[in-house]
């Protein structure tokens, strides 16, 4: 179901989205927008509720997958959520919030796999860091920053996770230039995209990674694109 929504309230919500002076709620309540009905089918990736007020929003149908609440975040009955896509991440830590922003924000594969590590070794709330992953696996904009997080999950972490990896390893493997969405990086039509690929796929430790690594490496011949998906079409039965 689509909702269409006019692009007055459509500017005024990306400006909430986006901000991270003060809280959702009070935002919400600035910009004059109607709780019960200009949320619907929304999507709020990532967005912090932390400390907000959000009973009496309807949140029918909207993507909340890594949506950040905290011990203050106020719902109740009158928060709707029919149909919605919900992975709540519990932080009641603003330091654990930054860590994942920093990580997020940097273009430098180098220093995103240091702050992977620390945060890894830092934090012991797996729900927490499982979730961070899997979101930023799936909103990775470049080859090497989806394996930089798919080598974070460095052991078997779930049927969902790793499906995930394997979903999103054939969606780049898959590109070849054209087609891909804005702030991906694209691969080119040879030799590069493949190169790159295989090259980090020699380097992974993801468990996952590393049996497609492993079939793709142990044929005989060229390697191509076709030899990487087929590597994927072999293993990923096995996970579901």
């Amino acid at each position: 179901m689509n909702v269409k929504i006019d692009k007055g309230s459509r500017e005024v919500l990306r400006k909430i989205i986006d901000s991270n002076d003060v809280n959702f709620g009070f935002l919400t309540k600035l910009a004059g927008l109607d709780p019960a009905k200009d949320f619907r089918f929304g999507s709020f990736r990532d967005v912090d509720f932390r400390d907000a007020d959000i009973r009496g929003f309807d949140f029918s149908g909207a993507d909340l997958i890594g949506a950040v609440k905290n011990g203050r975040t106020l719902i109740d009955s009158t928060t709707l959520f029919d149909g919605a896509q919900i992975a709540w991440i519990e932080a009641d830590s603003a330091d654990i919030i930054q860590k994942m922003l920093s990580i997020q924000n940097t273009t430098s594969s180098t220093q995103r796999k240091k702050l992977l590590v620390e945060l890894v070794e830092q934090y012991q709330s797996a729900k927490h860091i499982h979730q961070f992953l899997i979101t930023s696996i799936i909103k990775s904009k470049s080859i090497e920053a989806f394996f930089d997080f798919a080598n974070a999950i460095s052991s078997f972490d779930g049927q969902h996770a790793n499906l995930v990896i394997m979903e999103e390893l054939k969606s780049l493997v898959e590109r070849k230039g054209s087609g891909a969405p804005k702030g991906r990086r694209k691969l080119a039509q040879t030799p590069y995209g493949v190169d790159l690929i295989l090259r980090l796929l020699d380097d992974a430790i993801n468990p996952v990674l590393r049996e497609v690594a492993g079939k793709v490496f142990g044929e005989k011949g060229p390697i191509s694109r076709s030899t990487i998906l087929v590597a994927i079409g072999d293993i990923t039965p096995n996970l579901i």
